[in-house]
Formats: structure tokens, sequence, C-alpha cells
């Protein structure tokens, strides 16, 4: 698990949301853009699943 306040662009996580309460395709997907971490920071989560070996090396 990550805090959110810990997100950065290249970390693959995944969102323990239901599909409807989130704007993503996708509640498992690398981080692609700063905007994508603010989105994430709105939904509420305290910390989310990261999984780093599927995260860009420089993140891990």
């Amino acid at each position: 698990m990550v805090a959110i306040q810990d997100l950065r662009v290249g970390m693959f996580i995944h969102l323990d949301l239901g599909w409807m309460s989130h704007p993503f395709p996708l509640s498992s997907f690398k981080i692609g853009s700063v905007e994508q971490i603010e989105i994430i920071r709105g939904l509420g989560q305290k910390q989310v699943r990261w999984s780093p070996e599927r995260s860009d090396e420089a993140v891990a």
C-alpha cells in the first residue's frame, strides 16, 4: 500500500473501488500524469495498492 500523498507518475496502482466510483477506464493502471494523481486524491482514499514490479524503475 502507498499513501495518497506519496503517489508519483510512473507508479502502477490498484484502486479498490467499484468501477462506477472513479473516472478511469480500469481500476489498475500506471499513473501517467500529475492530473491523474489529483483525480485519485479527490476520490477520498487514504492509500491505494501499489505494484512496484509493474511500476517504472525510477519510482520503485
